[in-house]
């Protein structure tokens, strides 16, 4: 594929003398945090669109 991926999230933590430390990543995710924008949701779906409409 030769597009950017449309999600991927990383967690980091701090570690004992404060540098960060990836806690978990992820490229797949159920919520997608989709609640936490306002336009999030709607956003996301005509991302979804527009890669999807270079398919066909």
């Amino acid at each position: 594929m030769d597009q950017p991926l449309l999600y991927g999230r990383i967690d980091l933590v701090r570690g004992n003398e404060g540098e960060p430390l990836v806690l978990e990543a992820e490229l797949c995710e159920p919520s997608l945090s989709l609640p936490f924008a306002e336009t999030g949701a709607r956003r996301f779906a005509e991302a979804m669109a527009a890669r999807l409409s270079h398919l066909c």
